[in-house]
């Protein structure tokens, strides 16, 4: 699974994009993601199995995760910290056990930026 983002029209509407190999060719398949005006910049993918990924992207202030289950994608919830004015993703890594990792920063409205980290079980 590779992700990344596209201009969607001529608006210049960007999206997520996501793609998964199945040995032989690349396929795009569908991300659940909202196109914005905003460029989507993927930010990371991880895949401790063939029907278990977990990949994050950022649009503007706002980051987006979802889950694959080697169907489709589904959204999932990321945390705004406390005071937090913008909140980016850097890299996500899931365990094959299960539970993941995602690590980025944020920045408060005095202009402080801290680290940021999102676990999920």
């Amino acid at each position: 699974m590779a992700v990344g983002d596209y201009t969607a029209n001529a608006e210049f509407d960007s999206a997520p994009l996501a793609e998964a190999w199945n040995g032989t060719a690349w396929s795009i398949q569908p991300t659940p993601g909202p196109r914005t005006r905003v460029p989507a910049e993927s930010a990371g993918v991880s895949c401790p199995a063939a029907t278990a990924c977990t990949a994050v992207w950022n649009t503007g202030h706002r980051t987006i995760a979802a889950g694959w289950n080697g169907t489709s994608w589904t959204l999932q919830h990321t945390a705004s910290p406390a005071g937090s004015t913008v909140h980016l993703l850097g890299s996500v890594s899931c365990a094959p056990a299960g539970g993941c990792t995602a690590v980025g920063d944020y920045a408060t409205s005095t202009g402080a930026v801290l680290t940021l980290a999102e676990a999920r079980p």
